[in-house]
């Protein structure tokens, strides 16, 4: 083999042997790692890094989210596949839940696009539709699913919480980072005064999910919620219902995702001397291939004389 070939397949074995030992398992075995923020194109600060559990680019395991779930139930299905145009999107989902203390129905919908660029938050869907925006800000949600309180404990009176998993993936104990059992998301009041048609006052509040292994996303989703309120007074009550619907369907969507450690830093915390020797081995294999000719060629130089020496003694002998 000639030397440059060597010394190409070497150094190109030891960069991926060097860039599995630096990442960590999620970026190698599990794809789906997502951020959920407020913001589509930048990050806002508060955003929360979670596993998801649907693929937001298919209908179909859109579709499998229950239709029965706590106090909330399905009263509609909404075939809005016509809308994808309209919004530049790939992928509009949506349903309609009522709750059981309330006789309001509250919309949920998923749009996603491939297209950052074209996406039409809210903000500019409303007024396109003749809305007019007359409170935005940010809101919080709790979640406060079981199956997530399982995995963290709190720390602090805030509810702050640390995540405990198990295998690679870091225990509380092993310093994890916290998890903030309030999920940040957009808020808007719209209203539409109708000339034929009774006014409207619409509550909307939304979030997004976005690549966290991508410094730009390939792809941005919204998950929105609205409901009707009444067109004076508190709208508090409507909001309270469907931030509630929000938390009990996070956990349908999205579980928890830890801080985790390199796998080079796993293999030593787990397997102490042998994890040490199996990085040594993997780093060295290539290292030693690249080199090996001149390691044969000095271990022959040094070993000659002794050769020699020993074939004299033979043929005198």
């Amino acid at each position: 083999m000639k030397p440059a070939f060597r010394v190409t397949i070497g150094i190109v074995v030891l960069t991926v042997i060097a860039a599995v030992l630096l990442s960590t398992p999620s970026s190698i075995i599990v794809p789906a790692i997502a951020l959920v923020d407020t913001e589509y194109q930048q990050s806002s600060g508060k955003e929360t890094t979670v596993r998801t559990k649907l693929d937001f680019a298919r209908c179909d395991t859109l579709q499998s989210l229950p239709e029965q779930f706590g106090d909330w139930t399905v009263s509609a299905f909404c075939d809005w596949s016509g809308m994808e145009e309209y919004l530049d999107a790939d992928v509009v989902f949506g349903r309609t839940y009522r709750h059981l203390h309330s006789s309001d129905t509250f919309f949920f919908v998923v749009v996603q696009s491939n297209d950052v660029s074209s996406f039409h938050p809210p903000t500019i869907c409303y007024p396109s539709l003749g809305y007019d925006i007359v409170e935005e800000g940010v809101t919080e949600f709790a979640v406060t699913d079981s199956s997530w309180a399982e995995q963290s404990r709190s720390t602090n009176s805030r509810g702050t919480s640390k995540v405990v998993n198990l295998g690679m993936l870091q225990t509380a104990e092993e310093g994890l980072g916290y998890f903030d059992e309030r999920i940040s998301a957009k808020k808007l009041v719209v209203t539409k005064d109708m000339e034929k048609e009774m006014a409207q006052r619409r509550v909307v509040f939304y979030y997004y999910v976005r690549d966290e292994r991508a410094s730009v996303p390939r792809a941005v989703t919204m998950i929105r919620f609205s409901a009707l309120t009444s067109l004076a007074g508190s709208y508090e009550h409507t909001l309270h219902l469907a931030q509630q619907l929000a938390a009990d369907t996070f956990p349908l969507m999205f579980e928890l995702q830890p801080k985790e450690k390199m796998l080079g830093e796993w293999l030593i915390t787990k397997g102490g001397i042998v994890g040490w020797i199996v990085i040594l081995c993997s780093v060295l294999a290539p290292v030693l291939f690249i080199f090996y000719p001149s390691l044969r060629r000095l271990l022959r130089r040094r070993l000659s004389p002794q050769i020699a020496c020993a074939s004299q003694i033979t043929k005198t002998s």
